[in-house]
């Protein structure tokens, strides 16, 4: 007789951290009532990497792609990296295609990055 409860456990967190995600969305919907900008530029002075991710998926969440787009161009691949770099297996992607996926959207997001600070376009 056959195991089956590993798969079904796999859909339970993928489906457990899916409710995460859309939980924090909301607190970060609420919380850019009271709170503007990103901390660690307030912080430092310069802004980081993902500059901009959390108010480019609050415009996604209000369905306003251009200025989502304005604010981070690489939100939804970020997100996608982070589901599958914890959610590989229920995805059924091997580790070395998931390291590879991690690889390259750190790579984009790093190269956006320096294009955004020369030419002065992070907000």
């Amino acid at each position: 007789m056959r195991n089956s409860g590993a798969p079904r456990r796999g859909c339970k967190v993928l489906v457990l951290h899916l409710l995460l995600f859309a939980g924090i969305g909301a607190f970060v919907l609420v919380s850019m009532k009271f709170f503007q900008g990103c901390p660690i530029r307030h912080l430092t002075g310069i802004p980081c990497p993902t500059c901009g991710v959390t108010r480019s998926l609050a415009s996604l969440v209000r369905l306003d792609f251009a200025r989502a787009l304005h604010f981070h161009p690489l939100s939804l691949p970020i997100c996608l990296a982070i589901l599958i770099a914890f959610h590989y297996k229920p995805l059924h992607i091997g580790r070395r295609a998931r390291d590879i996926i991690l690889i390259a959207t750190s790579g984009a997001v790093f190269a956006v990055y320096i294009v955004r600070l020369i030419f002065f376009t992070i907000p």
